[in-house]
């Protein structure tokens, strides 16, 4: 017979072994259960995840879908954890609204990877990649489309993070508004971009690029240059 200290370590070590084992199974079914109660609890500070009575309001005025498409380059080599965290809170946010919109909204996450048809799609809808190295680029963008209509935003910044859902919200929303007002800017300066370079060519880094407030316009009018130069 083994010595009574022995098989005290061993039955310690077995108890331990069961607990952990336990526990691991316990975690998986709550997390299953979880994933299948239509309620959810937002426990963080700023109530990211709780959508607004606003949004709520137009969720239920919806009669027809709309595809939400965002674009994340989550298989990426490189990617910043602090990138990745909030990648995770958009996307929790976006399912938000897929929840809560009684099949109105229906999302979907996508990875285009480089060379892929996921990618070309996302050139193809004027979203913005950024690089992460020499052979790498990141896609972080949102693509909304309601029959033949679309609207996107071509890179979600992070620091609109506390405005996420009202960018979310005013993009669900014009992309069911199919005949937008007309609205004309007069106007000497570039503010829609650099005159005589190609869209694909435009930086915002270098002041290039259409500026942030017509961006934000384009949302509720189709907009139209007047410049002073003009015969009408």
């Amino acid at each position: 017979p083994r010595p009574m200290s022995q098989r005290n370590a061993m039955n310690s070590l077995l108890k331990k072994t069961l607990a952990i084992g336990l526990l691991a199974i316990a975690l998986v079914m709550v997390n299953d259960l979880a994933s299948r109660l239509p309620v959810q609890i937002d426990l963080t500070r700023e109530r990211f995840f709780t959508l607004s009575e606003e949004t709520h309001r137009m969720l239920g005025e919806m009669d027809t879908p709309v595809q939400v498409e965002l674009y994340f380059s989550a298989s990426r080599k490189g990617l910043p954890i602090g990138l990745k965290v909030f990648a995770q809170r958009v996307e929790q946010l976006l399912l938000q609204y897929a929840r809560h919109s009684d099949g109105m909204v229906q999302v979907k996450i996508i990875d285009p990877v480089p060379g892929s048809r996921e990618e070309e799609e996302a050139r193809r809808l004027g979203l913005t990649s950024r690089p992460l190295g020499p052979d790498e680029r990141l896609y972080f963008g949102l693509a909304v489309f309601h029959g033949g209509n679309r609207r996107t935003i071509p890179l979600i910044d992070y620091r609109r993070e506390r405005l996420m859902e009202y960018d979310f919200s005013r993009l669900i929303y014009a992309v069911q508004t199919h005949r937008l007002p007309k609205l004309a800017v007069a106007t000497s300066l570039e503010i829609f971009g650099k005159r005589g370079m190609p869209l694909d060519q435009q930086k915002v880094e270098d002041g290039t690029a259409e500026w942030q407030f017509l961006k934000d316009l384009r949302l509720a009018y189709a907009l139209e240059e007047v410049h002073p130069t003009n015969e009408t």
